[in-house]
């Protein structure tokens, strides 16, 4: 039941916007962290980090149901649905990296390693760019069906 759930065009359209979100949290979390010096914070900021990881990771393999969905009722979407794929790719990669190294950083943390505050500022700055990805993954993903906001070319 869960497989048929997660293969709903419609789950697509729910799931997608969780990761950039949980970017945005873990970096506010992760400055309030370094602002207040406080390691329980700055680890939550991190695995918010890992949460938007499986959030990428379940978006990506919600896509293909909706993509049917919408190539079957609009022809010329074929395109901008191309387009969203590839930055969906990149923006998850990013996020699965973001991930992996989050989880080395709470481990650091929690052993109170002096590399872990350096390694979350970098983190930081790692999830910001994937924030970027993630606004041009969701801004693609909304040309596929809103005409108003493409871009012409």
């Amino acid at each position: 039941m869960l497989e048929n759930a997660l293969k709903s065009p419609y789950s697509h359209l729910v799931i997608n916007h969780l990761p950039i979100f949980l970017l945005i949290m873990g970096c506010f979390l992760l400055l309030f962290g370094f602002l207040f010096k406080n390691g329980l914070v700055k680890r939550l900021a991190l695995s918010l980090f890992v949460f938007a990881g499986i959030a990428a990771f379940l978006s990506m393999n919600t896509g293909e149901g909706a993509e049917e969905i919408v190539e079957g009722l609009e022809k010329t979407s074929g395109t901008f649905i191309h387009q969203h794929e590839e930055h969906a790719e990149t923006f998850s990669l990013v996020t699965y990296l973001l991930s992996a190294i989050s989880l080395l950083a709470m481990w650091l943390s929690w052993k109170k390693n002096k590399r872990s505050n350096a390694l979350s500022i970098g983190l930081a700055l790692l999830a910001i760019f994937a924030i970027y990805l993630g606004i041009k993954t969701a801004t693609s993903g909304g040309e596929i069906m809103h005409k108003e906001i493409r871009k012409i070319k």
